[in-house]
């Protein structure tokens, strides 16, 4: 089993309209730059047989956007939203159990998330993942906290260094 974490995407700032975190939507450079990212991720990933990402706004767009690539629909999962269980996460990726799965979140929890599955502890692997960064993490058994192997971290510049794969006849 694979998984792969993903950072959301830009995002607009609080102000104005925006008055709540949780309702900050991507901005136009997050929309363009995640379709560039998303139109490079069959390359790197594969298939995706599972997409879910947190219920706020700016992931879930990131997730729709991502998800749109792979012809499917994000499921909203209330553990990837800031401060999730991680445990719970990995027993809903246990009992789902897809070959690979693409999840959608926040700082710092992406980066807990990707330490927890690799070491047992939050926090503990110092990842960077800037906004629209990609982990991918094998799970040679199960989805276990500290079974995990980090296969590639990837950043958003080295990700659009990659040829987008030409257009479809």
């Amino acid at each position: 089993m694979r998984l792969f974490i993903m950072r959301h995407g830009i995002a607009r700032e609080l102000g104005g309209a925006i008055h709540r975190d949780g309702d900050r939507p991507l901005a136009p450079e997050g929309f363009e730059r995640t379709g560039q990212i998303a139109e490079r991720l069959t390359g790197l990933c594969g298939e995706i047989d599972w997409i879910a990402s947190s219920p706020l706004l700016r992931a879930r767009q990131t997730a729709e956007v991502v998800g749109a690539r792979f012809g499917l629909k994000p499921d909203l999962l209330e553990d990837l939203q800031p401060g999730g269980d991680l445990r719970h996460l990995l027993s809903r990726l246990r009992h789902k159990n897809p070959g690979r799965a693409l999840w959608v979140g926040h700082l710092p929890d992406v980066a807990e998330l990707a330490s927890f599955c690799l070491t047992g502890h939050a926090g503990v692997a110092g990842l960077e993942f800037k906004k629209d960064s990609i982990a991918a993490i094998h799970f040679p058994r199960e989805a276990r906290a500290g079974q995990g192997i980090l296969e590639w971290l990837i950043q958003p510049a080295q990700i659009l260094s990659i040829p987008p794969p030409p257009p479809e006849a």
